[in-house]
């Protein structure tokens, strides 16, 4: 089927050229631009006078006949309008263009009549006695059947041309709107076919739960997205917004992963500077003339290969911290060969690619999933063995007092009394302490005004078992907490914190040494300070050491490991009472011979915030 044929009904055309020539009595048909050169038309459908269907008669008249209506209708499409002339035989021809899009899809012929000018006319009776010796007929055999055919005036010819070109022109109209509806359909087709490929892709990502296996599974996802749309090659780079390390390639298509996986580039880059700006997805040139660039590398390593000449980027947001850049490496005219121009297929990539963000935020999930039930697992391991220490202790002096009860004197027995109260307390200590952590809202303060000498006293008093245990003394500093004020706190959470404190002073504290607790008063806020000597906190470890679970390296060689959330629990409480806990480096002390390490709680001195929950 010929483009023409493609693009208009050749019934009504054949109808609508009967309109328009009524009247003329000549031959008229259509000659396809498509090769090679035939008529539309078959001749039973043709209007000829007995002088064509003489020249006709033989192969030799076709052939001519078909030759000379080629030649001038390849002149009137390089015209780009009408064109009358004598044809081969001797008789007045017109031939039309038809035109869509600028090129020619077809050519009217129409002919069989008879110039008013004489020169054509002259002309017209040399070529009718020409043919007549090519068609080997007796002279004057055609010249005869020539006179019998009508003559037109110059007016008329004029409104024969006019007439043809106004239907070549409808045609072209028609073609031309038929044309991009045809176009229209194809690209919608391609970014169907496109869309379903690319989505059918990117489901795959879907499946994916752990990071390791997720840039594997990007690189065959970049693999079919390059064979669809026509790359040569991809890559995918990840920035992280909260490091100042540049970019890094993550995942690639058609490209050796040994020399650009986890290799990072420069903000020089092109496309680093799209990826760092969050640009609209754009396409750019393939330029390598720039060194240490993605492109340069391409050019350096494929030199070999088919250089693309173009680069399609889409930079979008890979999570709340990351941002991700993909580019597609292509060339032109193979791309626009077989699939839609790159520009159109921006549009199908960029509603596609957030399923690589969803992908990896899915990933990073597990992952956070995974260590917050290793977190919990260790923990409660950690609090089994926290309780279980303390509970053993209790069963087994009770077991001994209950046996020796009555062979032992009053001081002994006290002691052993002394030591079960002392286990409890540290038993009760440890639950609070768990039970502060897993508690899904911080408590709200129950505020009573009280008597701060009377409270830290206590607490010395509750770490008094296991300060015996290493020798050590907890001193509390009559003068300096003498001057203390009442204050308004919530006395439970409040003895939490600081039994946390003086607790975690003792454990750390060197054997034979003390442990002091001291005050002091401010205009505004009063500040109870719990210093110990032994093993000393560096300046890298001053705000760590409040993490849940943190140790310093010291600590963790020479002191077995407890819960570590006292001291998280401690600064929470404390925080809760619009106050704060704070540490400084361990400074050392030539006369004890020790470092001495300072834990400082401040508080409002009066007129507390009202209560809130943290």
């Amino acid at each position: 089927m010929t483009r023409f044929e493609e693009l208009i009904d050749l019934e009504i055309f054949q109808a609508l050229l009967e309109g328009f020539l009524k009247g003329w009595g000549g031959v008229f048909n259509v000659m396809p631009a498509d090769p090679p050169p035939d008529y539309l038309y078959p001749e039973s459908r043709e209007r000829f006078t007995q002088f064509c269907r003489e020249v006709r008669n033989t192969e030799e008249g076709k052939r001519l006949c078909l030759e000379d209506n080629k030649k001038y209708a390849e002149e009137a499409d390089k015209k780009r309008e009408p064109i009358s002339y004598i044809c081969h035989a001797g008789l007045l021809a017109i031939t039309v263009p038809i035109i869509v899009n600028g090129e020619s899809i077809a050519t009217i012929l129409c002919g069989q009549q008879r110039s008013w000018d004489e020169a054509d006319e002259r002309k017209g009776q040399r070529k009718v006695a020409e043919a007549e010796g090519k068609l080997g007929l007796q002279p004057g055999q055609l010249r005869a059947l020539r006179e019998q055919a009508s003559q037109v005036t110059e007016k008329q010819l004029d409104n024969l041309k006019n007439r043809l070109w106004r239907v070549a022109t409808h045609i072209s109209t028609l073609g031309f709107e038929k044309t991009e509806l045809e176009e229209k359909r194809n690209e919608l087709s391609h970014r169907l076919r496109e869309s379903e490929k690319i989505q059918e892709v990117m489901k795959s990502l879907a499946e994916i739960v752990q990071l390791e296996e997720l840039w594997s599974k990007v690189d065959d996802t970049l693999l079919h997205l390059c064979r669809t749309i026509g790359a040569s090659y991809a890559t995918l780079l990840v920035h992280d917004r909260q490091s100042r390390t540049p970019p890094i390639v993550k995942s690639v298509s058609g490209l050796e992963k040994g020399k650009f996986i986890e290799k990072s580039y420069s903000s020089d880059d092109p496309i680093v500077k799209h990826l760092l700006r969050r640009g609209e997805p754009k396409t750019i040139k393939f330029d390598p003339s720039i060194k240490g660039t993605i492109c340069s590398d391409i050019y350096k390593l494929y030199d070999d290969r088919t250089k693309p000449d173009q680069v399609a980027l889409i930079s979008f947001a890979l999570s709340g911290e990351h941002d991700a850049n993909i580019a597609f490496f292509l060339e032109r005219e193979t791309d626009t060969r077989d699939s839609l121009a790159v520009e159109k297929e921006l549009v199908i990539l960029t509603r596609a690619v957030p399923q690589i963000a969803i992908a990896f935020q899915n990933c990073r999930l597990f992952t956070e999933q995974k260590r917050l039930l290793r977190e919990r697992d260790s923990f409660l391991e950690d609090v089994s063995h926290q309780l279980i220490a303390p509970l053993h202790g209790l069963q087994a002096t009770s077991v001994r007092l209950f046996e020796h009860y009555h062979l032992w004197d009053s001081e002994l027995v006290d002691n052993r009394f002394q030591e079960i109260i002392n286990m409890s307390r540290w038993t009760a200590r440890l639950a609070r302490n768990f039970a502060w952590v897993v508690r899904a809202s911080k408590p709200t303060l129950r505020k009573e005004r009280m008597d701060m000498k009377g409270l830290l006293i206590g607490c010395a008093r509750d770490v008094q078992g296991l300060a015996a245990t290493k020798r050590v003394q907890v001193r509390v500093d009559w003068r300096s907490i003498s001057a203390l004020p009442k204050l308004d706190v919530d006395r439970d959470l409040l003895i939490q914190a600081v039994v946390n404190l003086l607790d975690n002073a003792v454990k750390y504290a060197d054997n034979d040494t003390e442990v002091v607790v001291t005050a002091s008063l401010g205009t505004s806020r009063v500040s109870i300070a719990v210093a110990d000597y032994g093993i000393p906190i560096e300046k890298k470890d001053v705000e760590r050491i409040f993490e849940r679970g943190y140790r310093t390296d010291e600590a963790k060689k020479r002191v077995a490991a407890g819960t570590g959330i006292g001291l998280t629990v401690a600064r929470d409480i404390i925080r809760l009472h619009d106050g704060e806990l704070s540490t400084s480096p361990s400074v050392y002390d030539k006369t004890k011979g020790a470092y001495r390490t300072t834990f400082t709680i401040t508080l409002p001195r009066s007129g507390n915030r009202r209560d809130h929950r943290r």
